[in-house]
């Protein structure tokens, strides 16, 4: 018993020999830690529990803390240039019926809107010229932006709780047509005489 006593003692003191000085564990020749018979590490004077490595003393590696992976924010949504159906084109005169040429603009519309990912609102706004009545004139703004709005969700283009629908009247024109009167003043004050469709949506890509 002496003798192995000493034996482990001697090797002990070799394995000691190896480790750095203030090492917390004993390390052999090839820098490994030193174990017992209980296959337990082998402390070095100056080892505390804080110095604890893994493998050794009941302590495991820990796991990497998962990536955290931020979430891509939602496009924005994207306003498309307004859609414009001019009143001496688009509507009889003095008239808030669609005309053929109207509904052609608007079926190129819905084909349109179909494609796109999200449509987030839909803003109808209709204008008149200053020919005649004021009130008159803001109800028929009014009313060709309801046929325009009708005819989109006829279509089934857009959802009506996406629709804002407004008239401006003549409060907005685009033109002046100064110094004219008669027909001439009517032909000219055309631009004036409008609906607007104006498109917020996500992923809309501009023709």
């Amino acid at each position: 018993m002496k003798v192995r006593f000493t034996m482990v003692f001697l090797w002990a003191m070799g394995a000691m020999a190896l480790t750095p000085a203030h090492a917390q564990y004993l390390t052999d020749s090839r820098g490994e830690v030193v174990r017992n018979a209980y296959d337990e590490c082998w402390h070095t004077g100056f080892w505390t529990s804080a110095d604890a490595i893994v493998g050794c003393d009941g302590k495991v590696a820990e796991a990497p803390a998962p990536e955290v992976t931020k979430p891509v924010p939602p496009s924005p949504p994207v306003p498309l240039d307004p859609v414009v159906l001019n009143a001496d084109t688009h509507f009889a005169f003095d008239s808030a019926r669609l005309l053929p040429g109207a509904r052609a603009v608007l079926d190129a519309l819905v084909e349109e809107v179909q494609g796109y990912e999200s449509v987030e609102s839909v803003t109808i706004t209709g204008h008149a010229d200053r020919i005649g009545d004021a009130t008159y004139n803001q109800r028929l703004s009014e009313r060709r932006a309801q046929t325009v709005r009708q005819y989109l969700i006829d279509n089934r283009a857009l959802r009506p709780q996406l629709i804002q629908v407004s008239g401006k009247g003549e409060t907005r024109p685009v033109v002046v047509c100064e110094g004219l009167r008669g027909q001439p003043l009517v032909e000219c004050l055309a631009p004036n005489r409008r609906v607007e469709v104006v498109i917020q949506c996500v992923g809309c890509v501009e023709p």
